[in-house]
């Protein structure tokens, strides 16, 4: 049996060249990742890779803050590329990583015939820890729609004109 040149030297790589893998480095670095924030509290240092299990009721969120508004919007919004990206990047964030609770909500709906109501939906995240939704800008919340049962995001008008002006940046 012929085995080409190119062969052995593959196979010499792949066996002999993998680095020692210092699984303590690695749990170290798990745990300190995990005390630096806590799970959906915005700490100011940005929202990329963090996860929240804050779900609200859309229908008492809404009465209870009139400055609640639903941000749900697939259009990039921004008056310059950096905020336009930022926005794609939120909504693109949000939307897949609700997918699982989409999921349920569709399972839910082809197994009972109607759509979970929030406290099942609430029941079913205390029940799935592994669940998380992306943490999105300190002045949104993701709100459950159970006449639509859907996921959607609500914006807090005035927490997020208070913060534009206490950081100097105009609303577009």
């Amino acid at each position: 049996m012929r085995i080409p040149l190119a062969g052995w030297l593959a196979f010499g790589l792949l066996a002999g060249c993998m680095p020692d893998i210092d699984t303590e480095s690695l749990e170290k670095d798990a745990k300190a990742n995990a005390e630096d924030t806590k799970d959906g509290q915005y700490d100011g240092k940005g929202i990329f890779g963090k996860t929240t299990r804050e779900l609200v009721d859309k229908k008492a969120a809404m009465a209870a803050n009139p400055n609640l508004i639903i941000k749900n919007s697939n259009v990039a919004s921004g008056r310059d590329p950096l905020r336009q990206s930022d926005s794609t990047y939120t909504f693109a964030a949000a939307f897949f990583g609700s997918l699982p609770l989409q999921q349920y909500v569709q399972h839910h709906r082809a197994l009972e015939g109607r759509t979970p109501t929030y406290a099942e939906m609430d029941a079913w995240m205390k029940q799935n820890p592994g669940v998380k939704l992306p943490l999105i800008e300190q002045w949104k919340k993701y709100g459950y729609d159970e006449e639509a049962g859907t996921i959607v995001i609500l914006e807090d008008t005035k927490v997020k004109e208070r913060i534009y002006k206490e950081k100097g940046i105009p609303l577009e």
